[in-house]
């Protein structure tokens, strides 16, 4: 019987242990780091590797039109037409050409927001990123000068990106100028 209650007290010591262990990595995630980009996968996804390994970054509260698969016009508010998806075609091509021009080769700053869920539905990592020579988000710059749409989720900088995608549709830019 005592060993019995000593194996249940062990058990209970190490579940415990990893779950802090557990909560401890997650949470430390939710944080700043820099990384070196080595590939743009699109125009919203970068990978990047630094000190801890290899990570794949989805750009928070963005999303820009594919560009190895069919786009859904209607997504964007525009009729659906063939003329509209090789148009929206074209603007992920040119969204992945912006975002390259950006990072591709640089050191950038990778920000986590509380507000959003930590990695998305692929794993990926849901962040905002910077480079040293602007202090808007890539993110924010895809979204304000018609390359991508605001990504309807839960993200702390939900209402500046709303009103730059209202100004670049109003000025006809980038994705706003499909139809």
């Amino acid at each position: 019987m005592k060993l019995i209650k000593t194996i249940l007290a062990l058990l209970t010591v190490l579940t415990l242990s990893s779950a802090l262990f557990i909560t401890a990595d997650v949470e430390s995630e939710k944080t700043s780091f820099e990384g070196n980009v080595t590939d743009v996968v699109d125009g919203d996804t970068v990978k990047i590797t630094n000190s801890n390994g290899r990570e794949t970054i989805r750009l928070l509260g963005v999303d820009t039109p594919e560009t190895r698969s069919s786009n859904n016009p209607r997504e964007y508010g525009i009729a659906d037409s063939l003329q509209n998806r090789e148009c929206l075609k074209d603007r992920g091509l040119k969204a992945g050409k912006f975002l390259e021009s950006q990072v591709k080769n640089k050191t950038i700053s990778v920000t986590t927001d509380p507000e959003s869920d930590l990695r998305g539905d692929y794993g990926r990592l849901l962040a905002y990123i910077f480079t040293d020579n602007s202090s808007n988000t890539i993110n924010y710059m895809l979204v304000a000068r018609g390359y991508a749409r605001v990504y309807e989720s839960n993200f702390g900088r939900q209402d500046k990106f709303i009103e730059a995608q209202r100004t670049a549709k109003e000025n006809n830019l980038g994705i706003w100028n499909c139809e």
